[in-house]
This record gives C-alpha cells, structure tokens and sequence, in this order.
C-alpha cells in the first residue's frame, strides 16, 4: 500500500519539482545577467568618477573627502562583486546539479549583490559633479620661510608684531627696512604663523615698484579661492569686498610697497572691510614714510644683523669647514664684514662660497669685494649691489651668467617656470639647438643652471616644483648689469610713457610692460641691432602694434607679446625670427606666419582671431 501511495506521490509532485526547477531556473539565469549588467555599470560609473579624480589632481586641485571614500568602498566592492559575479556564473552552468534550497539560496545571494550594486550607484549623487575643489594657496606663497632664522634680533620684533595683531585697537601695521635686510621672509613667517593662529585666512601681494592693480588683485583673490570673472577694476574689487566680508578674519599682506600716495581704496580694500569686519593689513615697504595717509597704528623697523647673527648666517651658507682652518676663518671673518650683516649679500657671498676650501680664491674674494664700486640703483644700497654682482661674476660658467642675466627679462616677483626658461634660452641662443633630442639636452642644463643659481642665492625656490623666483633686488641688480656692454638689455616695468629712441636704439634685448597710460606706440621701432623683444601691455585692452612697427628689425630672433592686437603680415620681413610668442593676442590674418620660414619655436597661449590659423610647417 506504501508503495503505490508513494507512486502516486511522485507522480504529483515530479511535475511540481520540474516546474519550480525550471522556474527558478529561469529566475536565477535572468538574476546573473542582471547582477552582470548592474556590475559593469558600476564599473562605469567609477572609470567616469576615476576619471574627473585625475584630471583633477592633475590641475592641482584637492579631492573632496566622500569623493575619495565613494571610490575606495566601490573597489572594495567590486572585488567581492566580481568574484562572487563569477561564482554565480559558474553555479549557473552547474544549474542542474543543484536542489532547491541551493537555487533559493543562490538567488539571494545575487539579489542581494544587485542590491549594493544599486546602493553604491545611488551614493555616487550623493557629492554631485564636483569631485574636488581648489588648493588653497595661502599655503604656496610662505614656502620660501621654512629656512625661517629666528636671530635674537628679529625674534624681539616677531614677538611685537604678532601681538600688535591680536590686538582689536591694531587694523593696519607697517614693517619697514632697508632692502635685502629681511623684510619679506619675516613677514611671510608672520603670515604662516598667523594663519594656524587668531586669523582663519592670510592673503598676500607683491606690490613692487611699478604695481598692477588687476594682478594684485587677482593675487588676493587665489589666495582666498576666488574666482574673479569681472574685466573692470572695479567689478573685481566687487568681488573681493563681497570676499572679505564674510564674517572670517582675514589678513591681508602687501609685500613691497612704494608708493607713498597709496590709499586702502586704490588698492580695492575699503575702509569699513578694516575696521569693523576682522580683516587687517600688514604692510612692507623699504621706506618709513610710505603710506603714511593709511594710518598705521604700529609701525616696525627691521635693523641689520648682529656681528655674531651675521656670521652665524655666513657659517651656514658656505660650510663650518671654514672655522677648522685658522687663515680661512680670518678671511672669512672679513669677507662677512664687507657684506655689512644683510642677510641677502651675506646669503648672496657665501652661497658663491659654498664648499670653497681654496685659500687663493678666499684672499681673491676679500680683495675684490674690497675694492669693488656698487652701482646706484633707486633703492638697493650700494654695498647689496655690489655682494650681488661679485656673486655673478664669480659664476664660473659663462651660460650661467648669461642664465642669470635673462631671468630678468620675466616680471618681478613672479613665479618663472624651467620650461619658459627652456624656450627663451633655445630662441635666443645661450641654449643650444631645438630638435627633440638636444630640447631634452636643453632642459637638463636649465635645471642645473637653476640649481647652480639657487645654490648661490642668486635664485630663490618656487612654490610648486619646476618653478623659481628671482628676488627684487636680484633682479634690480641683475638688469643693471644687462643694460652695459656688451649685454644691452632694456627692461622697463609699468611703463607709462614709451621710451625715447636714444633709450633704445643700440639695444640687444628689449623687455618693457606698458602700463594703462600707454595707448599708442612708436610706428616704426627702427632697432637694427634688435635680437629679443618682450612686449607685454597690463590693460584689459588690447594695444595696437602699427602695420610697420616691425621694420629695421630684420635680425630679431625671438618675439614675445601679450595682449596685443596686430597683423599677421607686420611680422613678414622677421626673416630671422626663430621663436614667436603670443599671449591673449588679436592676431589678423594669421596665415601669414606661414612666411616665418626659420620660425622653429611657435607658443600661443589665448588668441583671438579674423581668419582660421593654418600652418603649413
């Protein structure tokens, strides 16, 4: 009797099995390849996130935090993801050979694996398109003071000035000096100190001799992370009074400062921004009685250093081999004393000294500097001058001082970069030729020339790798050196008025910003001994190069303009131009460069213009 019942048992429930086999079956084969298709759009949706991560990184910028989180639980995810993607596969091809309960618990398993595949996709909207946001640079600008000295002379005043700027009564404090004496690496420690401590951000601008307000302003606005899309002054200083009104406390740096006429509004911080919202101005200038219509509640001198300062400073610049051997220290000791304790000859001096253990170049040195004759110059003193310029002529390589000299020929103050160097040194011939091989060669000696330069003080670090700065006074000096024989060189910053012909006409190299105040140049610049020209204009409008502006110059080799408007067929008769730059030019007619026949080096940064660019070469 069992057996029948048994019997017909089965028969009714084999068909039933049959069903739910094939039914689950059908299911878990429809899961996989859903389970299959939501992994590899998560796949896709992580290579499109990985993506915009890497462009990201790759313009410096900072990855928002759940950004980085999403991506490291995504390959997390998609480890167990894959393999268990691959098992299901697997049982799927096994299919049959699996009971119900296995089917059952195989199809929750994939379900469950759609589920976190669902979930990762949907946390993905959770930080929107932007994936990261700028780099502050307020921590850029204070990277040179890492060496920061705190010599008992300059930590009495560190001490005052950071407590003159915790104090409410104190909106606007002035630290002035003598050049070369440590102005700008103090004041760039207090920023660095101040901005961990009473202030949530520190901005800072170069002013320099000839300032620019639109570049003043477009440095405050990155060190604040702010993007200016206004043309005018005025609508930039909009944006930055909408900035600093926050509600944070802020402090503004404004390094090198000579204008005497100078007021809070010209330089687009208005007076209620300093006194009632928490910003506050910390100043340098080389001259105590600049600005003196701000009204500084303190003011700070900066003063030389002591004799035991001093040569402390010498000691780590050249090595402290120089006080084993008796007859070097002694020359050493004077040789410390011509540099009259400021930092940047001493800096200057003993970094061309660096590792010398030669007694006849040591005796060299102190006799040289001895009797050599500093060059006036507006604001360098005599005794900087000429440390700096024995520090360039004691280069021993003649392109590493002829290196040094062209590093003059890129504005004050800014960041210069190894490949800007590369090109300009290629085009104007104190590096050598330009094919693939022998650029790579260019590029390896620009980065030692540099290294040389910075090892002797003569160039300073960047703030991001491949780039360098060369400090004002340098500069000044190094453009003195250039304008004689047989060098030649003509650089002029903010130009308001053109310079008069006898200026300029002998000259090699010429290198002048115009300024607002120059609407129209010369028709023709009739420079026949003309090698390089850099014209740049620091308006928001163009300047107009004349049809014949170009003539007489047929042996100019490089050309370098910014925001300039000019016809293509002006450059036709450069026969000899080698390396062509255009900046934020009108360029019309372009297809005329065509007919630069030696042109080997072409660098176009934004242009506008008529008639599409072809070029045949």
């Amino acid at each position: 009797m069992s057996c029948v019942i048994d019997a017909i048992v089965g028969k009714i429930l084999d068909p039933i099995f049959d069903f739910l086999f094939t039914s689950i079956g059908r299911q878990i084969g429809y899961l996989v390849k859903y389970k299959e298709k939501e992994v590899n759009d998560l796949k896709g949706v992580r290579d499109r996130v990985q993506a915009a991560v890497n462009r990201a990184r790759d313009n410096g910028m900072t990855i928002e935090k759940d950004a980085e989180k999403w991506l490291v639980e995504v390959l997390q995810s998609l480890m167990t993801l894959e393999e268990e993607l691959n098992n299901s596969l697997q049982d799927k091809a096994n299919l049959k050979c699996l009971d119900v309960c296995s089917r059952y618990r195989l199809g929750k398993k994939g379900k469950e694996m759609v589920m976190e595949a669902i979930r990762l996709k949907e946390d993905r909207n959770k930080f929107g398109d932007e994936v990261a946001h700028p780099t502050p640079l307020k921590d850029i600008w204070y990277t040179s003071s890492t060496g920061y000295e705190n010599f008992d002379s300059r930590k009495l005043v560190f001490e005052e000035i950071m407590k003159a700027l915790s104090d409410d009564k104190n909106s606007k404090i002035r630290i002035y000096g003598m050049p070369g004496v440590g102005k700008t690496t103090m004041v760039k420690e207090v920023g660095k100190q101040a901005g961990k401590g009473p202030f949530d951000e520190v901005a800072m601008a170069v002013f320099s001799q000839n300032p620019d307000l639109k570049t003043i302003q477009g440095k405050l606005a990155d060190c604040l992370n702010l993007k200016l899309d206004k043309e005018s002054e005025e609508g930039r200083a909009g944006q930055l009074y909408n900035r600093l009104k926050n509600g944070k406390k802020i402090l503004i740096v404004f390094d090198d400062v000579w204008d005497d006429q100078i007021t809070l509004e010209k330089i687009v911080i208005p007076a209620d921004i300093v006194n009632s919202m928490g910003c506050k101005i910390l100043l340098t200038s080389r001259r105590q009685e600049v600005c003196n219509r701000m009204g500084f509640e303190k003011s700070f001198p900066i003063g030389l250093l002591s004799a035991p300062e001093a040569w402390h400073l010498f000691k780590r610049m050249v090595g402290d081999f120089i006080e084993v051997d008796p007859e070097i220290q002694s020359i050493a000791k004077q040789i410390c004393r011509e540099c009259d304790h400021l930092p940047l000859a001493i800096c200057a001096v003993g970094g061309a000294l660096s590792g010398e253990k030669d007694k006849h170049v040591w005796n060299d040195a102190v006799e040289q500097l001895k009797h050599c004759q500093g060059y006036k110059i507006d604001g360098v003193e005599e005794k900087v001058y000429s440390c700096i310029e024995w520090s360039y002529r004691y280069l021993k390589q003649a392109d590493v001082q002829s290196c040094f000299l062209h590093c003059s020929l890129f504005l004050e103050d800014s960041e210069i970069s190894i490949g800007s160097l590369v090109y300009l040194g290629v085009g104007m011939k104190f590096l050598e030729s330009t094919d693939t091989t022998s650029m790579k060669k260019a590029r390896d000696r620009t980065h030692v020339m540099v290294g040389i330069l910075k090892k002797s003080s003569l160039l300073l670090e960047g703030g991001k790798e491949h780039m360098f700065k060369m400090h004002d006074v340098v500069r000044d000096v190094a453009i003195s050196i250039a304008s004689k024989p047989p060098n030649l060189f003509l650089v002029k910053d903010g130009v308001g008025v053109w310079p008069d012909k006898d200026e300029y006409k002998s000259c090699r190299i010429i290198f002048i910003v115009a300024s607002s105040n120059v609407r129209k140049l010369p028709d023709q610049l009739d420079c026949q001994g003309l090698r390089t020209l850099v014209l740049r204009c620091t308006d928001h409008e163009f300047l107009e190069l004349p049809n014949s502006f170009f003539e007489g110059m047929e042996k100019l080799e490089v050309l370098v303009l910014r925001k300039m408007k000019l016809a293509a067929s002006s450059l036709s008769n450069l026969a000899s131009l080698r390396m062509l730059s255009l900046e934020d030019c009108e360029l019309v007619n372009p297809s005329f460069l065509n007919e630069l026949k030696n042109l080997e080096i072409l660098i176009i940064g934004q242009i506008y213009k008529s008639k599409e660019m072809v070029f045949e070469k």
